[in-house]
C-alpha cells in the first residue's frame, strides 16, 4: 500500500472507532436522537456521517464485510461454492460488467487473496480494485455492495440464485 491508502484507511478506522466511542458514551441515555448522534460526530471530525457516499464509512464497512465473509470462514468453507460462469449470476450478485473470465468460486478464492496480502485499493470516488497475481477486478462501490449481500446470503442459505434476497 502506499502512504495515501494507509492513511485512508486508519483515517476510516479512527472515524468508524469514533463513532463507536460516541455510541457507546451515550448507550445509556433513551433520549438521545440519531440526528445528536451525527451532529457529536460531524463536530469532532467536520463531516456529516450520513451524507452520501460517505467514502471513509463506506470503505471501512465493505473492507471489515468482505475480511468477515472472505478470509475468516476457511478456504474449505467455499467448496460448495459453484463454478458458475460470473455472467451467468443473477443480476442480486452484482457482478455485471466485471471484467473477470472465471467462475464465481474463483472470484471468491480471488477476492480472498487480494484482501489476505493487502493487494487492494479504494479511490476517493469508491473504485475497489482487488489485485491477484497478474488479474485486478474492479468493483464500484454499489456493485460491491450487492456483492457483498449477496456473498453473505449464500453463505447462509447456499442459494446462488438468490431467490429470497
Amino acid at each position: 500500500m502506499d502512504q495515501a491508502s494507509v492513511n485512508r484507511l486508519i483515517c476510516a478506522v479512527r472515524q468508524t472507532n469514533g463513532m463507536l466511542q460516541i455510541l457507546d458514551a451515550e448507550k445509556e441515555n433513551a433520549s438521545i436522537t440519531l440526528g445528536e448522534l451525527q451532529g457529536k460526530f460531524h463536530s469532532q471530525y467536520g463531516i456529516d456521517p450520513s451524507a452520501k457516499d460517505f467514502a471513509f464509512y463506506n470503505q471501512h464497512q465493505f473492507l471489515t464485510s468482505l475480511l468477515a465473509y472472505l478470509c475468516m470462514p476457511s478456504e474449505k468453507f467455499y467448496e460448495k461454492l459453484p463454478e458458475i460462469k460470473i455472467d451467468s449470476l443473477a443480476p442480486g450478485w452484482g457482478a455485471q460488467g466485471l471484467f473477470f473470465s472465471g467462475s464465481l468460486k474463483g472470484l471468491v478464492r480471488h477476492l480472498r487473496n487480494a484482501i489476505s496480502h493487502g493487494h487492494l485499493s479504494v479511490s476517493p470516488e469508491l473504485i475497489f480494485e482487488f489485485r491477484d497475481r497478474n488479474s485486478v477486478v474492479v468493483f464500484n462501490h454499489l456493485s460491491l455492495h450487492k456483492f457483498c449481500q449477496a456473498l453473505a446470503y449464500w453463505c447462509l442459505t447456499k442459494d446462488v440464485a438468490l431467490t429470497k434476497l
